[in-house]
């Protein structure tokens, strides 16, 4: 996590409270854009340039939004997704798949949130730092995956990281996640 977070100029903290009496940590994130996701407003959330207070299951389908919004937005970087992913194109229809409105609504998310991480990590040098608090989630799996899909648009991994067949990030797609589920609560919620 140090040399993640002394080689960005943006840290994402989600999920996750660092110790900020730690002095080389504080020394770490000197100059360094961050962002908090987390429904508490820790101690790192008091000193984030943005805190998201997103409401507690929420953290998929921001994770969602932000990928659907980083290619709308056209930041995502093209060239990485084509040399090293698979499936980006029914990754982000399944993103389509999420109703804007409604769903911001239920995770307490404004819109005006998502276009702030897009600015915040636009062509910028990002380490996404989870936590303990996405990974109690009993839908954990598709949580990273989609938190990690972001990463993926962002092109923060390495080459040869991908631990697949084909040595290339595998997105998720409406076969592999819970997605229809959590669509089946949403609706159920709003009706």
């Amino acid at each position: 996590m140090q040399k993640d977070i002394k080689e960005s100029d943006v840290v994402i903290f989600w999920g996750k409270s660092p110790d900020l009496s730690k002095p080389e940590l504080l020394e770490e994130l000197k100059n360094k854009k961050i962002i908090v996701i987390d429904p508490i407003k820790t101690e790192v959330a008091k000193i984030a340039d943005l805190h998201i207070s997103i409401k507690a299951k929420g953290d998929f389908f921001l994770a969602m939004l932000l990928c659907r919004f980083l290619h709308i937005y056209d930041h995502a970087d093209e060239d990485y997704l084509q040399k090293h992913t698979d499936g980006f194109e029914d990754f982000y229809e399944l993103t389509q798949s999420i109703r804007i409105v409604s769903t911001l609504k239920e995770i307490d998310v404004d819109l005006g949130e998502i276009e702030r991480v897009i600015e915040l990590v636009e062509s910028k040098k990002v380490a996404i730092v989870c936590g303990a608090g996405v990974q109690k989630c009993i839908d954990e799996a598709d949580i990273l995956r989609a938190i990690d899909a972001f990463g993926v648009m962002l092109g923060l991994f390495e080459d040869d990281s991908f631990d697949t067949p084909s040595g290339k990030f595998e997105f998720l797609d409406e076969h592999d996640c819970t997605l229809p589920s959590k669509l089946d609560f949403l609706r159920n919620k709003n009706e």
